[in-house]
């Protein structure tokens, strides 16, 4: 399990391992099956990584794209830059 954008995997291998721990633990301790540990650990797992895998994978398609390139672009436009400026002061 490896992070989309980073290429990392040792944060997700150490958890999704903990999550499976819990599960055997929960069979062995027989406050689960094995059916139920195991979707529970799945959801967990979705839960804990998907929205930073798909945020990542869209982070890796864009830079497959001229998307940047126009970002860098619209920002040297003096026009925009100070709508931008003004946008931001009032957050």
């Amino acid at each position: 399990m490896t992070h989309p954008a980073t290429g990392e995997g040792i944060y997700q291998g150490m958890r999704s391992g903990m999550f499976a721990a819990e599960a055997i633990h929960d069979v062995l301790a027989g406050r689960a099956r094995e059916r139920e540990a195991l979707e529970r650990y799945a959801r967990r797992c979705a839960a804990t990584f998907l929205p930073s895998f798909w945020a990542g994978g869209l982070a890796r398609g864009m830079l497959r794209t001229p998307f940047l390139d126009m970002m860098v672009q619209a920002g040297s436009m003096p026009r925009l830059r100070d709508a931008t400026a003004r946008m931001l002061a009032h957050l």
